[in-house]
């Protein structure tokens, strides 16, 4: 099946950068909300702006990613939607009460993703009638630039399913690597330990926050440090993810870092807050 139309929920940052993604290869993608039909568009557009003004788009190309995408709060403008993919809340039970809903709504042919970074999609896809239409697409933010997507794979997902999904990802211009529904997947499952040991170091005062991320950007040729990346990220999905991955994995360098617990208490998030490990 050749994928053209696309359903998201979720409209924070990682939803409205797959919606460009996705817009900008000519796919009808329509995004929902619970609250705003325009909190999306609102996100699009202001990328789409800041993209102009630095010349990496034009005039035209960004009229015409504004014109595929649809934003609403009415789940039955997606029910015609060849691909729904989840991004919402980091909560198993909340993403299986939405695949509950539009497993009811959606077509027996549409296939469902859901782009958790932790979470088992075996036991998502279990509010569901369609396992073999079911799998996980892990998108890296943001989602319109970064090419990597994981393809989480279960035993139940058809081999067709998995061809229609590689045929769609090179569509939009993504490079893929399949993944077993392992706790993290690949790069999660390999970057978060190191995450929450470079924080160690720093609880630790083993070596300041600078030097950890020069050492890993000069020996390592990382393009930045751990603890800029998780700035990035955002701490409080760093701590989400870790924890996650503890629960499931078990083994201690999974479990969270007591100054990464610290940090997200006080409110200290990293770049959306102007304050994580760096000021900006």
């Amino acid at each position: 099946m050749k994928i053209n139309s696309v359903a998201i929920f979720g409209t924070g940052r990682m939803g409205s950068t797959i919606a460009i993604a996705m817009a900008r290869a000519n796919m009808k993608v329509t995004i929902v909300s619970r609250t705003s039909k325009n909190k999306a568009l609102y996100l699009i557009k202001q990328r789409l702006t800041r993209q102009m003004q630095n010349g990496e788009i034009t005039l035209h190309e960004k009229k015409n990613i504004l014109k595929n995408i649809l934003g609403t709060t009415d789940l039955r403008k997606t029910k015609d939607s060849q691909l729904v993919i989840e991004t919402i809340i980091e909560d198993i039970n909340a993403k299986k009460r939405l695949f509950r809903r539009l497993d009811a709504l959606c077509p027996a042919n549409t296939i469902f993703a859901s782009n958790t970074s932790s979470l088992s999609i075996a036991e998502i896809s279990k509010a569901t009638k369609r396992k073999h239409k079911f799998l996980g697409l892990h998108f890296f933010y943001p989602a319109d630039k970064m090419k990597l997507l994981e393809i989480v794979t279960t035993p139940a997902v058809s081999q067709e399913t998995i061809n229609s999904i590689k045929l769609f990802a090179q569509k939009i211009m993504k490079e893929t690597v399949l993944v077993d529904d392992i706790a993290g997947f690949i790069v999660n499952r390999l970057n978060f330990p190191l995450i929450n040991e470079a924080i160690n170091m720093v609880e630790k005062n083993s070596a300041s926050t600078e030097e950890i991320d020069k050492a890993m950007q000069l020996g390592l040729n990382w393009p930045m440090g751990p603890l800029s990346l998780a700035d990035v990220i955002g701490l409080d999905v760093c701590l989400s993810i870790t924890k996650s991955l503890y629960a499931r994995i078990g083994e201690k360098k999974y479990k969270p870092s007591a100054l990464l617990i610290k940090k997200v208490r006080n409110g200290y998030l990293g770049k959306k807050t102007k304050c994580g490990f760096y000021k900006y």
